[in-house]
């Protein structure tokens, strides 16, 4: 990333004397490399003070608030609009409202995202670039109508992968998790509690349940109907019968699976051929969106797996 011009991070004071009242963690030490620095102050102003977008000037209309605007000037246009200056108090009330709960979720995230970057290890690398402007006002817009815990939480990991990798998350992820109710969040994560995740792809495997694909499989906390909701919010692949050749992966990629990280090798000799698997895929959203997600391993099914593969000649070996 290139150097900050000096006149842009002033605008940072605002924002670091808001974080300072309300008790964030350290955001000028050590712990943060300095583009990750730059990239959380960039997105605390946004969802704290809105400096990093600020509106064009409106254009002047002929029946416009008068300079100094008020509860007369919303009376005003109530009266001239619809002969009722009721109407216009009741409108300001309700834009007043309506932007001090925005405002309550998005600095909510704020918070979690500062404790989320602050805490733990400090990264090992720098971020590489600046956090993009448009992305911070898509996610800012998105954050303000999140209310549920489970989902800010998700959102607020979601900005700090941004903030250390910008590019990590699309607008489309953005909008996709601002749509998840908490049932449907509650789904993705237990589907995801069995995925495996490489490189571009993420899938549950599900040759050794025939009937996963069309029945579902309640014993492993998935039922046919989460199946449905999870295609219907974008999440999972349109087709539930997608197939993997796993000649392409043995002995070579490692897969992510939940708490451990894996690599299928060929136990026997002569190897015999690898089985096709059939699988569900996480959509591209679906994949970027199980970063965020905590996972738990689901021993039933990775001993499954393990017995299944081992009948056929392959092994799951885990990494350490």
């Amino acid at each position: 990333m290139t150097k900050t011009p000096t006149s842009k991070t002033t605008n940072f004071a605002t924002t670091l004397r808001i974080c300072r009242e309300q008790g964030y963690p350290d955001l000028t030490g050590k712990r943060l490399t300095p583009n990750c620095r730059y990239n959380i102050l960039k997105s605390l102003s946004v969802l704290l003070t809105g400096l990093g977008e600020p509106p064009p000037a409106p254009e002047p209309a002929e029946d416009s608030p008068p300079e100094g605007g008020g509860m007369a000037a919303w009376r005003r246009i109530g009266k001239l609009r619809h002969d009722s200056e009721a109407l216009g108090e009741r409108a300001l009330l309700s834009f007043m409202q309506r932007e001090v709960r925005q405002q309550h979720n998005r600095e909510a995230i704020a918070r979690l995202a500062a404790d989320l970057l602050t805490g733990g290890k400090p990264a090992r690398k720098d971020s590489p670039r600046e956090i993009e402007d448009d992305w911070l006002t898509i996610f800012s817009e998105v954050a303000g109508h999140k209310s549920d815990r489970d989902i800010q939480r998700m959102l607020a990991r979601m900005l700090v992968g941004e903030i250390r990798k910008p590019g990590s998350f699309s607008p489309a992820a953005i909008h996709t998790a601002g749509l998840l109710t908490r049932k449907t969040a509650g789904q993705f994560r237990q589907f995801c509690n069995l995925t495996l995740r490489s490189t571009g792809i993420s899938f549950v495997i599900t040759s050794p349940w025939p009937d996963f694909r069309t029945k579902g499989e309640p014993d492993l906390g998935v039922k046919y109907q989460d199946l449905l909701d999870l295609q219907c919010a974008g999440l999972i692949s349109p087709s539930l019968t997608s197939n993997l050749d796993l000649n392409a992966y043995l002995n070579k990629a490692a897969f992510d699976m939940a708490d451990r990280s894996i690599v299928f090798t060929q136990t026997q000799l002569p190897p015999p051929k690898p089985p096709g698997l059939d699988i569900i895929l996480l959509s591209p959203v679906g994949h970027e969106l199980r970063q965020i997600i905590d996972l738990t391993a689901v021993e039933d099914y990775a001993n499954r797996l393990v017995e299944w593969f081992g009948e056929r000649g392959i092994s799951l070996s885990t990494l350490t």
